[in-house]
């Protein structure tokens, strides 16, 4: 490993070991408006909460915005935690995917020359996506786009799922459980309904950024005892939402089953999808810069997750989503990364930052107020 990779791997060590979970995000916010301090960038903050703030960060003049978020998931049974290791070019540790490898990557993108930059540093993206639903650029900027931080492979995610979630409660009739009245059975009920609901044709995609998705059932609980047939079952479903679909067809679609069968809900979250056009200025920048490094043009792809990045695109940012690692991998107990992406990851933004520095020939949309 090379001296720019110890120092990339070190960055990594002390972001990991700031845990950021649960809405403690000022250990982290403090950490990096320090450091970018003395990089040469003027820092403000955006009170979001009582001690959650959001970041913002400014080197010179930029056409583009650079954002990710400083929360992480909890622990949630990684055997790391917040410790990070090395292994076999692999870094482990919960964060180093989603997303304090992706800080590293940018802290050491921008640590060695005085290249302009536009930073952005959400809480909250976790939680409710607070943190970007107040963004609010502190400067004159005339920003043409932002490149939001996530794992994509090093893929250029140019599109994001929308998502619908909601919490069911589906109720039947205790008897006697050798009674075996199976359409009395909460529990069986829901299962038909989670049934329905994957039968639909939303989850397979046209789209060759993305392919074929699915539903996710979170959690599901009910019943008291193996003899009693159980009464209610309650389940929190997660449905993406396809820009060839849309957020109205599929919840619409979705509601009917749920009401036809006397079921229940809350809708907790939903939100639309989004798609940047390929010929916005942000996209093609990042492809170049991306084909400088690599030696290959990036594959284009969609995103299935909720990101910050459909915030900023809400506000009138055409948004990308980029960076290392694979979104499988985290909120995991495999939560890993490989070093050599993230270098590379470093390599790419220190060239799409160098690009973005009020190249002749772009115009960028008015500064976000």
């Amino acid at each position: 490993m090379g001296q720019d990779g110890q120092r990339l791997l070190q960055r990594l060590r002390k972001l990991v070991a700031l845990a950021s979970a649960g809405g403690r995000e000022e250990r982290v916010q403090s950490y990096l408006e320090a450091t970018l301090q003395v990089f040469g960038f003027e820092t403000q903050r955006q009170e979001v909460a009582p001690g959650r703030w959001n970041l913002y960060a400014r080197r010179g003049a930029s056409l583009f915005l650079i954002a990710t978020h400083a929360d992480t998931v909890p622990r949630w049974g990684h055997p790391d935690g917040f410790r990070l290791r090395l292994r076999g070019g692999m870094v482990s540790g919960r964060g180093v995917v989603d997303t304090k490898g992706q800080i590293a990557a940018l802290l050491d993108a921008c640590s060695e020359e005085e290249i302009p930059a536009c930073l952005a540093f959400f809480v909250d993206e976790e939680g409710l996506g607070s943190g970007s639903e107040l963004f609010q650029w502190p400067w004159p900027d005339r920003l043409a786009g932002a490149v939001v931080l996530e794992p994509t492979g090093l893929r250029l995610a140019t599109a994001q799922a929308g998502s619908f979630e909601l919490e069911v409660r589906v109720k039947g009739k205790a008897w006697h459980g050798a009674s075996f009245r199976e359409s009395d059975n909460a529990i069986l009920r829901a299962a038909e309904l989670i049934a329905h609901i994957r039968a639909l044709p939303f989850w397979t995609s046209t789209d060759p950024r993305f392919g074929r998705l699915g539903i996710t059932v979170g959690r599901i609980r009910g019943g008291r005892d193996v003899q009693v047939i159980p009464d209610c079952c309650e389940f929190q479903i997660d449905l993406p939402i396809l820009p060839e679909h849309g957020l109205d067809q599929v919840r619409d679609a979705v509601l009917r089953i749920l009401e036809a069968a006397g079921a229940s809900y809350a809708v907790h979250h939903h939100e639309p999808p989004f798609e940047t056009g390929e010929d916005e200025a942000v996209v093609r920048v990042l492809r170049e810069a991306h084909q400088r490094v690599m030696g290959r043009t990036p594959e284009i792809a969609g995103f299935s997750a909720w990101t910050d990045a459909a915030n900023l695109a809400r506000k009138g940012l055409p948004s990308v989503v980029y960076g290392a690692g694979e979104l499988a991998l985290a909120h995991s107990p495999e939560e890993a990364v490989r070093l050599s992406d993230l270098i590379a990851l470093r390599d790419v933004l220190r060239e799409f930052l160098r690009d973005g520095g009020l190249r002749q020939g772009f115009q960028g949309s008015e500064a976000l107020s």
